[in-house]
């Protein structure tokens, strides 16, 4: 793995794990002082914002990453349609706000959908320094930004939960995170945005973003469905169950994932004409990234129960079983995301748009099937389709450069196999302790993390080499 690849990623992993784990820290600390219907609320009012913003977005910043030489008018073009763009969808949730809040039944909701989708507009005037930053591997300053804006934003929420706002510290941290970003991100690359579409731009960029937007949609439109159902067949409180299960579980999966695609994305664009580099940097990824997450995975399978308790309090433990199968998503999200990188590199983004909607479709009918057997049927469900997704993508995009689905799942197998056996090592060990929850959970991890290792050292599967050959001559030169 070069240097650069192996610097990208460590910045651009720094910046994930940073973020998310300010953004625990920040659910952490307001889960004590605010209550689940809360966070429910939040979780609703993103589902709109969230379907809005994909949709505003059109891929256009990814365009600018994929595309080999942009110009100033490529620049402009994708500014000026962002923010006419999502100027005209606030106005929609603007005026539409009181006959959401009708249905949804949720007391200000629509004030509260009013302000929040203030962020579409913040968001088109960073869009274009953010995806330039992105493009020139320039990890460092965006690790910078983003920690910064998540640091001072969570300061505020938490400031404001304790003088009792209540929900409102949870809408204007995210307001301020936005804001704050914005501010740093244009002082960072020193562009001013102003109007102007190019028509030749806007064509090229658009051909490449529209079916992007779309994929984007479809599969943000999967996630807000899963929201959307578990709010109105089951409950606003089993939803905030449900979303802090699934904010914690996004604390390594997310990261990890997106790690791949932000580094990934902008060189295998870059290496989109030579096949073999883009298989060997994918199956390089693929090892190193299951090597670190699934070990940690099966950890927090295990020991879900006293992750919770001690991270939430007791009050949030009906979400441990819920966080117990949505872990099992990670052992396949951070595989779907790279698989989808390489087709947007490649620009097989109209492929790109098919495969979403037919693992998005294969998922809806799995859910309406699972509503009438309960909440974890529905979880078990989302799982499920985590991997059906997963083998969608990577059957096409694995025929592209010549690494099948079956390769992946082999170069995968050794590090699910390890962490499996160190998990119910682990487990057998532990079941004999007679300690608190604290000491069960930190003798735990060091039973896990030795018999890991130790299973590695013995069989010396590939990646255990892969990971050992990048430490070596990228830490220690």
């Amino acid at each position: 793995m070069s240097t650069n690849l192996f610097n990208a990623t460590l910045w651009s992993s720094f910046q994930r794990f940073g973020s998310l784990a300010i953004g625990f820290i920040s659910n952490l600390l307001l889960a004590r002082l605010l209550c689940p219907e809360d966070y429910g609320t939040v979780g609703m009012i993103m589902v709109f914002v969230g379907l809005t913003d994909v949709l505003v977005e059109g891929g256009l910043g990814n365009a600018l990453i994929q595309k080999q030489n942009i110009t100033d008018n490529d620049t402009l073009t994708v500014f000026s349609t962002y923010f006419f763009l999502s100027s005209l969808f606030f106005l929609i949730l603007f005026v539409s706000a009181p006959f959401i809040e009708s249905y949804v039944l949720i007391k200000d909701f629509s004030i509260y959908l009013r302000v929040v989708s203030t962020v579409l507009i913040i968001r088109s005037f960073y869009l274009v320094p953010f995806s330039l930053l992105n493009k020139r591997l320039d990890f460092k300053s965006l690790t910078r930004i983003n920690l910064i804006s998540q640091i001072l934003s969570t300061i505020i929420a938490v400031t404001l939960a304790m003088t009792g706002f209540g929900i409102w510290s949870l809408i204007i941290r995210n307001l301020m995170l936005d804001i704050l970003a914005c501010i740093m991100y244009i002082g960072k690359t020193r562009i001013l945005p102003h109007f102007f579409i190019d028509k030749k731009s806007f064509k090229s960029l658009f051909g490449f973003g529209a079916y992007v937007a779309l994929a984007n949609l479809a599969e943000s439109f999967y996630a807000s469905a899963i929201s959307f159902v578990i709010g109105k067949k089951f409950s606003v409180k089993e939803l905030g169950y449900y979303n802090q299960a699934y904010s914690l579980e996004q604390i390594p999966v997310y990261s990890l994932s997106m790690v791949l695609n932000q580094v990934f994305f902008p060189i295998l664009s870059e290496e989109q004409h030579d096949l073999y580099k883009v298989k060997a940097d994918t199956k390089k990824g693929i090892q190193i990234m299951s090597f670190f997450l699934y070990p940690l995975m099966v950890f927090l399978i295990i020991f879900s129960d006293q992750v919770i308790s001690i991270l939430y309090s007791e009050k949030w433990l009906p979400s441990s079983p819920i966080f117990k199968i949505l872990c099992v998503i990670g052992f396949f999200n951070y595989l779907y995301h790279l698989n989808r990188s390489i087709l947007k590199a490649l620009n097989k983004t109209s492929v790109l748009f098919y495969t979403q909607i037919i693992s998005g479709v294969i998922g809806i009918i799995i859910i309406l099937c699972a509503i009438p057997y309960g909440l974890m049927s529905v979880v078990a469900a989302v799982s499920l389709n985590s991997f059906i997704g997963y083998a969608v993508v990577g059957i096409i995009s694995g025929k592209l450069i010549n690494y099948s689905f079956i390769s992946q799942i082999r170069d995968i197998l050794s590090n699910f196999l390890t962490s499996v056996l160190s998990g119910l090592f682990t487990l057998a060990i532990s079941s004999l302790s007679f300690f608190n929850m604290y000491l069960t959970i930190i003798l735990g991890f060091i039973i896990f993390i030795f018999i890991f290792i130790l299973l590695n050292i013995l069989f010396r599967p590939l990646s255990f080499k892969l990971v050992y050959c990048v430490v070596k001559s990228n830490l220690f030169k």
